[in-house]
């Protein structure tokens, strides 16, 4: 047996929760499209600069290493990246320090 001023209030604060998750939604709704269209904005712009990066270098007489190895007739996929580098150094400075 609840007061009806209490009920009239709970009444109210529901309704102002169901507006305010409403309108949280729809903000929610409006910042995921606003970082969408930045993404692809972003995208187009950094496409189109780095059309021109190439064209310049182009112009310029440039050519990637990378598109100089794609060219030959051997298998691009040997490619060695350098990454065993770091396994190497380290043995031979266990072995340097074994030594000394």
């Amino acid at each position: 047996m609840l007061d009806l001023r209490v009920k009239a209030r709970m009444e109210e604060l529901k309704k102002e929760k169901v507006l305010k998750e409403a309108e949280r939604k729809k903000e929610a709704e409006r910042r995921k499209s606003e970082a969408a269209a930045a993404r692809e904005k972003w995208r187009e712009e950094a496409e189109r600069a780095r059309a021109e990066l190439e064209k310049s270098d182009i112009l310029a007489g440039k050519v990637r290493l990378a598109d100089l190895d794609s060219s030959s007739s051997e298998d691009s996929s040997d490619y060695d990246f350098g990454g065993s580098l770091k396994k190497k150094k380290k043995k031979q400075r266990r072995k340097s320090k074994e030594e000394g």
